[in-house]
């Protein structure tokens, strides 16, 4: 009979051996498991930080414009220049040229210029185009790798929308002249009519209280301002090409620091749309009808004026424009009759080409005409044309090609 450890029982130490040698393989299985979870680990955190350095160069760019930093991205010796909006509201919609050193390169709208082989330490940039830039200098940051570049901009001319429901009769607007030595020249307008003029010393002190007294005039002459009105009052800010970037900025910020409710908007908008644009060229205003003093009084039939067919090309309906037109009538009639005094026989097609600036103002008018032979005529047509005042096209300028008849037959 056998003992309870004995022959008949086996070796239990023989029978456990598989099970341990299983449990040992497992482990290890598992360690190695661990090992290679670690190091994929560790490889990811190592292309998450060069993804995080790559987004966080971006964004200092981005918040920072003017000081280059490093790109880790970007090929040893490049440099990416960008444009950014120097205020949220405003928008770079046209295309430039960007220059550093001795290269340029067409610049595209949420598209850097991408410089290689930049040889210099420290560079101007320069930018030939619809924007006025912040006066900014490449100075190449510690370290051998590629950097970005952010360099603020104001859009030139800024597209006015257009409202339709206003019809021939002009909005109000604020223009702020900035070109004046010592002052700003503020004015609300609707036309040709300055409704309010105001003026606010060129000064520190001045310029830091502009975004109340550009919200106390908003009040009093304001345009849209309930909430269910999605249109905006405008402003144009005439600028020089020697006009401190940093005083024009001062001028956009407080002018988009007037707000108002919106519907369909949880935060209160900016109350004005706001143009930058160069300060228009004195235009000269001879006579209207100007007359020869032996010019006989006009005793035949009345002068008629019979409007052909015109052309545009822009955003801005021909029936709009057909009436602002036809406020000019009683003048063009009177500028015919002055050449009728000169020449009892006179008549012919008259065709006015003319542009419609982003505020409305009519410039470059030329008027022409093959057959009508008097040159005073054309003139003082050309300054009933320029006295006109049109509504905001929708986006860009508007190009007219106007003719008409003149006659005195029935």
């Amino acid at each position: 009979m056998a003992g309870p450890d004995g022959g008949a029982g086996g070796n239990p130490g023989a029978k456990r051996s598989p099970v341990v040698l299983i449990l040992a393989v497992l482990g290890a299985c598992a360690l190695l498991a661990i090992a290679g979870l670690v190091a994929l680990a560790l490889l990811a955190r190592r292309q998450l930080l060069t993804v995080q350095a790559h987004f966080e160069a971006a964004h200092q760019a981005s918040a920072a414009p003017g000081q280059p930093v490093l790109d880790p991205m970007l090929p040893t010796g490049s440099l990416d220049v960008d444009l950014v909006a120097a205020a949220p509201e405003l928008r770079l919609e046209q295309s430039a040229t960007l220059q550093l050193g001795a290269q340029s390169a067409p610049w595209m709208p949420s598209s850097p210029v991408h410089f290689v082989g930049v040889g210099v330490t420290r560079a101007p940039i320069s930018v030939t185009g619809p924007y006025i830039v912040e006066a900014t200098s490449f100075q190449a940051p510690a370290g051998s790798r590629g950097a970005q570049l952010a360099v603020r901009a104001i859009p030139i001319d800024l597209a006015l929308p257009y409202d339709s429901n206003t019809g021939y009769t002009p909005q109000k607007v604020l223009e702020v002249d900035l070109t004046l030595p010592d002052a700003l020249d503020l004015r609300w307008k609707q036309g040709t009519t300055v409704l309010a003029i105001d003026a606010v010393p060129r000064s520190p002190e001045a310029l830091g209280g502009l975004a109340a007294i550009f919200e106390t005039q908003w009040e009093a002459q304001r345009g849209h301002f309930e909430p269910a009105d999605n249109k905006l009052d405008q402003a144009i800010l005439r600028v020089a090409r020697t006009t401190p970037f940093a005083e024009i900025l001062t001028v956009v910020d407080a002018l988009l620091a007037v707000k108002r409710p919106m519907r369909g908007s949880a935060e209160a908008v900016a109350a004005f749309h706001v143009s930058v644009q160069p300060l228009l060229r004195p235009r000269p205003h001879p006579e209207p009808c100007p007359l020869e003093d032996a010019a006989p009084a006009w005793k035949g039939p009345s002068p008629r004026l019979r409007t052909l067919q015109a052309q545009s090309s822009g955003r801005l309906p021909p029936a709009v424009i057909a009436r602002v037109v036809a406020t000019a009538e009683a003048a063009l009639r009177r500028c015919y009759l002055d050449g009728l005094r000169r020449e009892p026989k006179l008549q012919g097609r008259v065709s006015v080409r003319f542009v419609i600036g982003r505020d409305g103002a009519v410039s470059h008018v030329q008027a022409s005409s093959p057959d009508l032979g008097d040159a005073l005529v054309l003139e003082s047509v050309e300054h009933a044309f320029e006295e006109l005042s049109f509504p905001q096209p929708e986006k860009g300028i508007v190009t007219v090609t106007y003719p008409f008849q003149l006659s005195t037959k029935r």
